[in-house]
Formats: structure tokens, C-alpha cells, sequence
């Protein structure tokens, strides 16, 4: 019985330390990409992290909205995403999954890419993401 009540207790303090020592998801709630727009050709591209580690992007110009939706995660400064490819619109393929490393400045976070052979994704995320309001 004290064996059983030492592993209890045991695999509690685990829990509990996991649970406090795991970090804000920095990355989590709506974005807004800095790539510029010029004055001919206006489109807006936001990006919405969950903390379910899903995310989605909505790009909106010419009068039609598009969405891509796929997943990521991330340990301490390092990312790593990818797109749904069983949704009707991918950026990129599933086996080209993107690694990060990124940095939060203020309401600005910035990526440099480790790996990803997706180049739209890698562009867009390089520019950086700005925190919309």
C-alpha cells in the first residue's frame, strides 16, 4: 500500500510540474502578415494560431476569400507546420513540413526558416507576423 501511495504521489509531482512549467503559447490568437501590398494589387493575409495547435489562414482580395487550415508546434522558439492537404485549399504539401525558429518583438513576430521547401509559406512567414488588435 505505501508502494502504491509513493508512485501515486510520485506521478502527481510529475503532473504538476509539467503542467507549471509548460509556457504561454505566444504564438496563439490572429495575425496579420507584412508582406506589402501594393496600391494595384490589395489582398489581405491573416493568420490565426489555436492553442489545439491548429491553425488557419484567411486571404482575402479581387472580391474572393480563401482559407488554409493545418496544424503546427512549438517547443520554446522553434515551430514546426504544416498544411491540411484534406481540406480544398493547401499552400503547401503535408511532407513539406515547416521548421522555424522565431522571435516575438512587442506585437511583432518574426520566423527565420530551419527548413521548408514550401517557398509561398516561407516568404510570408520570413516578413514576419503582426498582432492584430
Amino acid at each position: 500500500m505505501i508502494k502504491f501511495i509513493t508512485i501515486v504521489l510520485m506521478a502527481a509531482l510529475i503532473l504538476t510540474f509539467q503542467y507549471c512549467s509548460n509556457s504561454p503559447n505566444i504564438l496563439s490568437g490572429k495575425w496579420k502578415s507584412l508582406v506589402p501590398v501594393s496600391e494595384n494589387k490589395s489582398f489581405d493575409f491573416n493568420i490565426t494560431f489555436e492553442n489545439n495547435n491548429t491553425f488557419h489562414i484567411e486571404v482575402t482580395g479581387g472580391g474572393l476569400t480563401e482559407t488554409v487550415k493545418g496544424g503546427y508546434k512549438i517547443w520554446d522558439d522553434t515551430m514546426i507546420i504544416n498544411d491540411d492537404l484534406d481540406k480544398p485549399l493547401h499552400l503547401c504539401d503535408y511532407i513539406d513540413t515547416g521548421k522555424y525558429k522565431f522571435a516575438a518583438y512587442g506585437d511583432t513576430v518574426y520566423f527565420k526558416t530551419i527548413k521548408d521547401n514550401c517557398e509561398r509559406r516561407k516568404l510570408t512567414l520570413e516578413l514576419g507576423l503582426l498582432k492584430s488588435k
